[in-house]
């Protein structure tokens, strides 16, 4: 991949809170009431999947952030994988 493609998507990686943010509203509020519709095994377990990728997620962007105010080296693979692992427990 060109440097400057890679640059421009590793730096458009931690610099979308609202949409994050949005995100996670999202999906923890409807698996949040579909749990509480029909509080399954099944459906209980998502919903604490989702809010544990959540968090964590939250918790990455944050040390991320930090890091790279301090042009330190972010967790790229880390966030990535996250939002691979967030995308599937959503079903998207």
């Amino acid at each position: 991949m060109p440097e400057d493609i890679r640059v421009a998507l590793v730096g458009n990686a931690y610099g979308t809170l609202p949409v994050f943010v949005g995100g996670i509203v999202n999906t923890v509020l409807a698996a949040a009431a579909i749990t509480a519709r029909s509080p399954t095994p099944l459906f209980i377990v998502w919903l604490a999947i989702e809010i544990t990728i959540c968090l964590t997620r939250l918790a990455v962007l944050i040390i991320a952030n930090r890091e790279a105010l301090a042009r330190r080296s972010t967790p790229t693979d880390v966030n990535l994988l996250l939002s691979v692992a967030w995308s599937a427990s959503a079903g998207r």
